[in-house]
């Protein structure tokens, strides 16, 4: 049931109405005092339990739910404290979700100079509060705490709230706030349907902040269909400082509109199991990350089914991560900096690449298997592999059908196989042909009714390329310029000829970088001269 548009009587359970203990719907006086005395009044069942490993021993109670009518509510900061009161349920008449030209139905708006927080769950006893349907504001510069901050308790779950500045026209839309919500040592957070807008960060999942010197990271965290708008640093941020266990994003937007945060939409380092799926990074007009959209680092999961957008670059990976049937329209591609990434199926539209492996800034080594992939005219690379190093093992699955990009791809690495996906054979009846290098890894068949002449491509690093010949007629394959052919057999030669009466003779060769062709597998009487 929704609670959009929601009554006092709607609501089961034990409820408490903010009105009936003084608050002020006006946004005239201020109204803390009056929503901690409703929260008190919910309080039964009395129980003794930890509040945190190594931490004291408190009472917390069963509570209920807190119901905010239509207002604005104006409230102190680094007072309202969830600590002993279990299922706390905080239910607003409405928000204004992604329409920033209105406020929401109810809003709670932190006036006042902090560094701290709006509302905190802390330890234990504020497990399982739940917000709804309102619009959780700071309003203005002075605050420059987090609004919502879940610090070593689990179960905070938000739907249909807006979090963020308190602002609509762009003068008064702020970032001062350090982040919407901020989380240590949390477990089983969910946010369904919320909007979150106005910060330096949007979710920081604070890995830095230390008690009792605990390593636990935090656990199993959602968000399902919310939007992100407009951040100073990053949408999602994590440093690394502890390891992060299950994060998922599923159908959200990440949508700068009128600032360009200065880093990347998501930098996440050190989660284990992260899937970002169905999701949308994509610029309003102008405005987008810095960097690029998407930063992973020694991490493992999924990104599937997104559309990353224009003006900046679409990703950096580095960890155990699939990157398949995504849709990317970015000024560049996906740098792969180390780890066992996989891909394909993925729409290259736009950029200097679609997949770079530029050692220049990896970390570790790659174990990598990508394609195949479609690329269009406006990509400049497929698959782009610069220079040589031993951090280098990749398989490119290649369909040379998918790729219109402007120069195909490029490889400097005896390291890395291009090979064709599908290892289809292609037949030529041309007396002269000249052979693609885009045919990598399929076999080319020689069935023409005339003696042919193949003459090959320039060799690239980690193409294959191999024929047979079905016909009764000659076939000469030729190497291109001063490249040769190594056979094992005397000095290098630069032309193979086999005779018409060697019916069914084959020939595979493998690119020995620029210098021309190793003799992998050679079947009949051919001659290298």
């Amino acid at each position: 049931m929704s609670l959009t548009k929601v009554s006092y009587s709607m609501i089961t359970g034990a409820v408490a109405n903010v009105l009936d203990y003084g608050a002020d719907p006006t946004g005239v006086s201020n109204s803390t005092s009056a929503i901690q005395a409703a929260v008190i009044s919910l309080r039964s069942n009395p129980v003794s339990i930890l509040q945190t490993f190594g931490g004291p021993t408190i009472t917390a109670y069963s509570s209920g739910t807190v119901f905010f009518p239509p207002g604005k509510y104006l409230v102190s900061p680094d007072v309202l404290q969830v600590v002993q009161d279990l299922g706390l349920k905080l239910v607003g008449a409405g928000s204004r979700r992604t329409n920033n030209a209105v406020y929401g139905s109810t809003t709670l708006l932190f006036s006042g100079t902090s560094s701290g927080y709006g509302i905190q769950t802390y330890g234990n006893g504020g497990r399982g509060l739940t917000i709804e349907d309102m619009d959780i504001c700071y309003a203005t510069s002075a605050f420059t705490g987090s609004l919502i901050d879940a610090y070593d308790c689990p179960g905070l779950t938000l739907n249909r709230c807006y979090v963020g500045t308190y602002g609509i026209t762009a003068g008064t839309r702020l970032q001062t706030a350090a982040a919407c919500i901020r989380s240590t040592y949390d477990e089983f957070m969910t946010f369904n349907n919320c909007v979150f807008s106005g910060a330096v960060l949007g979710w920081w999942s604070d890995d830095v902040r230390t008690q009792y010197a605990n390593t636990f990271g935090g656990s199993v965290t959602a968000f399902n269909e919310c939007v992100f708008y407009d951040f100073s640093q990053n949408h999602v941020y994590q440093s690394g400082a502890r390891t992060r266990i299950n994060v998922k994003f599923d159908t959200c937007a990440f949508n700068p509109i009128t600032v360009s945060p200065s880093d990347s939409a998501i930098s996440i380092t050190n989660i284990d199991g992260i899937v970002i799926l169905n999701c949308a990074f994509q610029v309003s007009v102008s405005y987008a990350p810095v960097n690029r959209w998407l930063y992973l680092d020694n991490a493992t999961g999924s990104v599937h089914g997104c559309a990353f957008g224009d003006l900046t670059k679409c990703a950096w990976l580095q960890g155990y991560l699939d990157f398949s049937n995504n849709a990317v329209f970015c000024t560049d591609g996906v740098f792969v900096k180390g780890g066992a990434v996989s891909g394909k199926g993925n729409e290259f539209s736009k950029g200097t690449s679609g997949w770079n492996f530029d050692v220049t800034d990896a970390v570790v080594p790659y174990a990598s298997c990508v394609g195949p992939d479609i690329f269009k005219s406006l990509v400049t690379y497929s698959y782009y592999v610069p220079t040589d190093s031993a951090l280098l093992n990749v398989q490119i699955n290649y369909s040379s059908d998918l790729d219109i990009s402007t120069n195909k791809f490029t490889n400097a690495s005896e390291r890395v196989i291009v090979t064709g996906f599908a290892n289809t054979i292609k037949t030529n009846t041309d007396a002269n042909y000249s052979v693609s290098i885009l045919s990598t890894g399929t076999i080319i068949s020689a069935t023409g009714a005339v003696n042919q002449v193949f003459n090959l491509p320039a060799s690239i690093a980690g193409t294959t390329l191999s024929f047979t010949k079905p016909s009764s007629f000659n076939l000469v394959i030729n190497c291109n310029g001063a490249q040769k052919f190594y056979t094992g057999n005397g000095i290098v030669k630069a032309t193979a000829t086999l005779l018409a009466a060697d019916i069914g003779g084959s020939l595979t060769l493998r690119s020995y970088g620029t210098s021309g062709w190793l003799i992998m597998s050679s079947v009949g009487n051919w001659t290298f001269t």
